[in-house]
């Protein structure tokens, strides 16, 4: 019996996909499950490719740079209108920017420098049948079950 989880079986677990209904259906606290299933899956591993993360810029140092350039009355300015527009819940959409700050913001993105990513993992997983589980909650509640 082999106790290891090998990449491609880590990665078809990974692709369970459970209905919402599952969690709602359990109550909050801890629960223990011991299970022997079946799957049946098929998974594709995509090439690795190059991109940019553009959540790698470090955005608040940029922002403390930038704010540290302007006068008091423009950073006031700015900070309210940003705080006004959160509070309305409006979004401060790229389209409305000056043709200036659009190309900045696309230079500064463009600066960081791209990284190799993992080849998307793709596919669908099933679980055939259930052999086995046994389930311990602190809820009170608990289940066992053979198939």
């Amino acid at each position: 019996m082999q106790n290891k989880i090998s990449p491609v079986l880590a990665l078809a677990l990974s692709k369970i996909r459970l209905p919402d209904d599952y969690r709602s259906a359990l109550e909050p606290g801890s629960y223990k499950v011991s299970a022997t299933v079946q799957l049946d899956a098929e998974i594709r591993i995509g090439e690795d490719y190059e991109q940019r993360i553009h959540h790698a810029v470090p955005w608040m140092d940029l922002l403390a740079l930038a704010l540290s350039k302007l006068n008091g009355v423009s950073v006031e300015s700015l900070v309210r209108d940003f705080c006004n527009a959160q509070a309305a819940g409006e979004a401060i959409a790229p389209d409305g920017f000056k043709e200036s700050a659009a190309d900045a913001l696309h230079r500064i993105k463009g600066a960081i420098p791209p990284r190799t990513c993992n080849g998307k993992v793709t596919g669908s997983t099933a679980v055939s049948r259930v052999v086995r589980l046994s389930m311990e909650s602190d809820c009170g509640e608990l289940a066992e079950s053979k198939a």
